[in-house]
């Protein structure tokens, strides 16, 4: 008999190791397929964090932004390999992109200890828009998101095994995280508070106690009391981070700002999704278990702080105000899950909730499916960006010349330093051209001189964009919809 159990135990954990496999290689099909079809950022933020990891790893840029610095970092090692500004921070993105969704189902089995719940939850993963667009983009929002979910599992671990090695896993994870986006801060703080809580339950002397909590106190406190003191050296305020951010964020009106506010949008995002039925579990699980009544206090409580006070302080993004949501979102979808799962568990009794279940994960499927077919339907770095790249890589590679790129006011433009894979060769600044007045482009001596004395043989201007000229002649070389290429013939 214990040989016929063990033998179940071994097919059980077969069967959801193969599932584990097969959720993993659609997942990576799925990412393929955005990428293929174009779908390569939703603002100029992507080039803007590769450029500055770039321009750090060259050792022209500065470690201190207002970004925090995990992705500089680990951009900067991966250069140091394949320094293809383009590809490898996707490429990043994607296998990170894998690690939160493994995270995502370990942390559904620690929550409720049922594997059909958890590969139900990576199924849905795949299509849910917090995994599926953040894991083809080169964005921080992936790394915060693996961090605090792993966090949260060796946490979960720790509780139930009640072994050391978990703890110090969910602490490094979690101090970690604290480098990848500025949300990790309020979440390491509740989750300081969470371990504490737990440690003083034990029994220990209480000066263990004491010294156990300073020192977590002290490796969550790390980073973000070094971060406050880089931002004392260069802006000289201790929170010159914060304020940096806030000056980005245009004025708007208090509708406004409700609405981009992260509570509305975390309540926008699910409700279209459906994913917001996970709520009722939530709240119907909360009294019955000590593990998840303390992640729906992080849950709520994190959600809750983080939209009054980027209400407040105005530290919000300038564009795609549904980001800050995704990290609640991401953790509300295994309360989705187990609240679809109690419709199976109810088919021996009444069969028509066998049916009610299938139709409910293939109408959630599809309700997700359609939230990051959307999300997805334009991507900022178009074709266009890529072709000028790949002209610009072909010119670095063939001689010496240096290109002009016309900036024209807005940042699309980084999407060419980008794909061009060596923006430290095009120049979007000359001091004898301020900006292009009325669009048009006066090539006289001044400029000439300069020019020549930058090497710079092409030009990459706007379509609508007038050129006058004296003597010099410029050759087209390219006409695409939104760049035209130029040869400069001194």
């Amino acid at each position: 008999m214990n040989q016929n159990f063990s033998s179940l135990i071994k097919k059980d954990n077969k069967t959801y190791c193969f599932s584990i496999a097969a959720i993993v290689f659609i997942f990576i099909l799925f990412e393929s397929l955005l990428y293929l079809k174009g779908f390569y950022a939703i603002s100029a933020d992507e080039s803007g964090h590769t450029l500055d990891a770039y321009y750090w790893f060259i050792g022209k840029g500065n470690f201190f932004s207002i970004w925090l610095p995990f992705q500089k970092i680990i951009y900067a090692f991966a250069f140091h390999i394949y320094p293809d500004l383009f590809l490898v921070p996707r490429i990043i993105s994607l296998l990170f992109g894998v690690f939160t969704l493994l995270a995502l189902i370990d942390l559904t089995l620690q929550l409720f200890n049922n594997k059909t719940i958890s590969v139900m939850t990576g199924f849905l993963g795949i299509l849910f828009l917090p995994l599926t667009i953040f894991s083809v983009l080169p964005l921080a929002e992936i790394y915060f998101f693996f961090f605090t979910l792993a966090s949260l599992t060796f946490y979960l671990r720790w509780k139930k095994h009640e072994r050391n090695i978990y703890l110090w896993l969910a602490i490094s994870f979690s101090a970690i995280g604290t480098s990848t986006r500025y949300e990790a801060w309020l979440f390491t703080f509740i989750f300081f508070l969470l371990i504490a809580s737990q440690i003083f339950k034990q029994k220990k002397s209480f000066q263990d106690k004491i010294l156990l909590t300073a020192g977590i106190a002290v490796l969550f406190s790390f980073f973000p009391l070094f971060w406050i003191y880089l931002s004392y050296l260069s802006t000289g305020k201790i929170a010159g981070f914060m304020l940096s951010i806030a000056n980005l964020y245009h004025p708007l009106s208090l509708l406004s700002r409700l609405q981009n506010n992260v509570l509305y949008k975390f309540l926008t995002v699910n409700i279209q999704s459906l994913n917001i039925i996970g709520i009722i579990s939530l709240i119907y699980l909360y009294r019955k278990d000590s593990s998840i009544k303390e992640f729906s206090i992080l849950f709520v409580s994190t959600l809750i702080v983080f939209a009054f006070v980027t209400f407040i302080t105005h530290a919000m993004p300038t564009h795609n105000f549904w980001r800050l949501a995704m990290i609640w979102s991401l953790l509300l979808l295994p309360f989705t899950s187990r609240c679809i799962y109690f419709l199976l568990e109810k088919v021996s009794r009444i069969k028509i909730s066998y049916i009610t279940f299938i139709l409910s994960f293939i109408i959630l499927s599809f309700l997700f499916g359609i939230q990051t077919i959307s999300h997805s339907f334009y991507s900022y770095i178009s074709q266009d960006d890529l072709k000028v790249g790949k002209f610009c890589r072909k010119i670095f590679k063939e001689d010496k010349s240096n290109i002009y790129l016309e900036r024209s006011g807005t940042w699309d433009y980084t999407s060419v330093l980008v794909t061009s894979n060596h923006p430290d060769r095009i120049i979007t600044k000359l001091n004898s051209l301020n900006s292009i007045f009325y669009d048009t482009l006066s090539v006289n001596n001044k400029l000439k001189s300069e020019l020549k004395r930058l090497n710079i043989n092409y030009l990459i201007l706007r379509p609508y964009t007038k050129i006058y000229t004296d003597k010099t002649k410029l050759d087209v070389i390219k006409r695409l919809t939104i760049w035209d290429i130029y040869k400069i013939q001194y």
